[in-house]
């Protein structure tokens, strides 16, 4: 069997992957503080043996492309307008923090502030907010809360907490951990205290808009079908050969 039909598999599996992040993507494009996500390949090379002539052992490099992580891109999307003084957005290379329900810290774009009945500052899934002390924000019962530029939260004048905000040396190494929240990891590095404006009554929308997501899913559509062609071409190619063998 031709060692490059190998290498066209891999390129085949590399792109349905790829296929996948894209249509993720598609179907956040409207989802606040969603980051585009992009598959990372990476080429590798292993060794095959086999028999040759007169019983011969015979080694063959086979180089294939595998699928090596995901960055995102990071890129700020467009501020859109609440009206809502509990929404607020960053200005500038930074993340909110949470805290999940299992205690661990996660960071988002999403500041859709929700005042819960015991005073806690929350999401709307429930992780609570995080201030400058690294405690969970927490705003006694009675009159509006607004938020100032510098992510401070007050009633009637009184200032009762401020948001915390970090940054991460590669951002774009974050990872994952549900749709528009992120964990930290070895290659973003550690989050680091960040003072970035903070806009009250609004959210940051999606970076990936449904024309791009469609080129995407176009492109490695196109370029899934030539690993296809290529694995066909290398089957064609080694029943041809069996045939002379034989023959």
């Amino acid at each position: 069997m031709s060692k490059g039909i190998w290498s066209a598999a891999s390129g085949a599996i590399s792109q349905i992957a790829s296929l996948e992040a894209a249509a993720n993507d598609i179907a956040n494009a409207g989802t606040a503080g969603y980051r585009a996500t992009q598959p990372v390949f990476r080429q590798a090379m292993v060794r095959a043996q086999g028999s040759g002539r007169e019983g011969r052992i015979q080694t063959q490099s086979v180089r294939y492309a595998r699928v090596d992580g995901a960055a995102m891109d990071m890129t700020p999307a467009e501020m859109k307008s609440t009206g809502r003084p509990l929404d607020v957005a960053l200005r500038g290379e930074g993340y909110f923090v949470v805290k999940t329900s299992d205690g661990q810290e996660r960071y988002t774009r999403v500041g859709s502030l929700q005042l819960t009945k015991d005073g806690t500052i929350s999401t709307p899934s429930g992780e609570a907010f995080l201030g400058k002390d690294g405690r969970p924000l927490k705003i006694p019962a009675g009159g509006d809360v607004t938020v100032s530029g510098d992510g401070t939260l007050s009633r009637k004048g009184e200032a009762m907490g401020q948001l915390r905000v970090v940054r991460f040396a590669d951002p774009g190494r974050l990872e994952r951990d549900g749709t528009n929240r992120y964990r930290a990891t070895q290659a973003s590095g550690a989050p680091t205290a960040a003072e970035v404006p903070v806009e009250s009554g609004t959210l940051e929308g999606s970076n990936v808009t449904p024309v791009r997501g469609m080129l995407q899913v176009l492109a490695t559509t196109r370029a899934f079908e030539a690993s296809e062609r290529a694995l066909a071409a290398f089957k064609d190619a080694d029943s041809r050969a069996i045939s002379i063998m034989k023959g």
